[in-house]
């Protein structure tokens, strides 16, 4: 087989997994008939207390004890500005296929009747 064979049928596989795994790697989508593509990539919903604990950040810059996601503290400080009761929490993490194109995305989601009203990005390539 040509290169161009190979890298073709590489990426059909790819392709092939992505679709026989996404009904499992995304079945706690809050919102599956959502239209809105971060929705499409909700991994799990969490708490406050676990999003804090799970993105602690320790830097001389920022003072002696931890920060919730450190750097970009304001922006989850916004986050937690704008929840109301009944808002929810969700980690996302961006198909595999958009990490291998250098434009992949992970972080946390503000959802508030299937609408994703802010996004903190924690990892991109």
């Amino acid at each position: 087989m040509g290169t161009v064979s190979l890298k073709l049928v590489s990426r059909l596989t790819a392709l092939l997994i992505f679709f026989l795994i996404q009904p499992y790697a995304f079945a706690d989508n809050p919102c599956p008939k959502s239209d809105d593509l971060i929705m499409s990539w909700m991994q799990k919903r969490i708490t406050v207390e676990e999003a804090e604990a799970a993105n602690l950040v320790t830097d001389e810059r920022l003072g002696p004890d931890p920060v919730p996601f450190g750097f970009i503290n304001d922006d989850w400080k916004k986050l937690l500005s704008l929840m109301r009761e009944g808002d929810e929490l969700w980690e996302f993490d961006s198909p595999p296929e958009t990490w291998e194109k250098l434009a992949g995305r992970r972080g946390i989601a503000l959802v508030r009747e299937c609408r994703v009203l802010y996004t903190i990005i924690t990892l991109m390539n």
